[in-house]
């Protein structure tokens, strides 16, 4: 164990196994300054060739790693980003000499980072991550997005008037792969979005709100489905989302319980919420690839 400084420390380690070889691993631990710190781990296990107790099989001579990592970190111009890695290169070593049940039993790795941002009512969020879930030691499946890319602006007055206007826009490189031994199945493809709304309050009574909502959803798609096959054909797709949403009547009260050892008061409130909903016809929702929920809107 080494204390580098008040603000870092790092840890080195070994292992011998009398049949599986060497293995050697650190971690090193920071915090830079408040809200941004990190730490990283890392195994490397030498594999012997060894044969096995049970059968005749026998274990090759290999290589792995495994690799967890996080960090947050403030950056300039009111951005932060943040990354984490959970990764290992063999899903077979990785289950066969952890202890504990959880290590032993994941089948998950993954990796990624996310820079986010906010200024007054814009918004600005960039993602790149990737996950592989295994089924077995050939057989997985791969999602993430390469990169996903979200700008938005919050609810806003416009002039003087009632009506509040608000956009979102997202553009995301979208991986969706199926491994199965040599073979694999791609079904990733790009997509952009782009999402203006107006939101209208019809009350300001703070017993009853109801407000209306109307969003003009449009979205491009560089692949879509004919003939059941998923063909590079660009597909657009538009549509209008119509709400109205309505809140309560409100009811609240407040029990004084002056020395119960808990809380001084108690608050009851009854809300009650109802959505009518109206999404307007989308031809083409056959030919669409579905991959998340922003495809499945029927």
């Amino acid at each position: 164990f080494w204390a580098i400084n008040r603000s870092a420390d790092a840890t080195l380690f070994h292992d011998w196994y009398s049949r599986a070889g060497q293995g050697m691993g650190g971690e090193f631990r920071y915090v830079a300054a408040p809200g941004s710190e990190g730490s990283m781990r890392t195994y490397l296990l030498r594999q012997s060739a060894a044969e096995a107790t049970t059968d005749a099989s026998a274990l090759p001579e290999s290589r792995s790693y495994e690799v967890r990592a996080s960090a947050v970190q403030k950056l300039p111009a009111n951005l932060r980003l943040r990354g984490n890695v959970d990764y290992f290169s063999d899903i077979t070593t990785q289950q066969s000499y952890y202890g504990n049940l959880y290590d032993a039993s994941r089948r998950q790795r993954r990796y990624g980072a996310n820079v986010a941002g906010a200024w007054g009512a814009w918004s600005l969020s960039g993602t790149y991550n990737v996950n592989e879930l295994f089924f077995s030691e050939a057989d997985s499946t791969v999602d993430g997005f390469l990169p996903r890319i979200a700008f938005s602006r919050a609810p806003r007055k416009i002039a003087n008037s009632p009506v509040y206007w608000s956009f979102g826009t997202d553009y995301s490189n979208i991986v969706r792969t199926f491994k199965s031994g040599t073979r694999e199945v791609a079904q990733g493809l790009t997509r952009f979005d782009f999402s203006p709304q107006v939101r209208v309050p019809f009350t300001k009574w703070p017993f009853l709100q109801l407000t209306g909502v109307a969003v003009w959803r449009n979205t491009w798609y560089s692949e879509s489905i004919a003939g059941r096959q998923q063909v590079e054909e660009p597909l657009f797709r538009r549509f209008f989302d119509l709400r109205g949403e309505v809140i309560g009547p409100v009811f609240s009260r407040i029990w004084d319980t002056p020395g119960n050892g808990y809380a001084d008061k108690f608050k009851h409130v009854f809300e009650p919420n109802f959505t009518m909903q109206r999404v307007t016809l989308i031809d083409n929702y056959d030919e669409i690839v579905k991959l998340d929920s922003y495809d499945y809107t029927f």
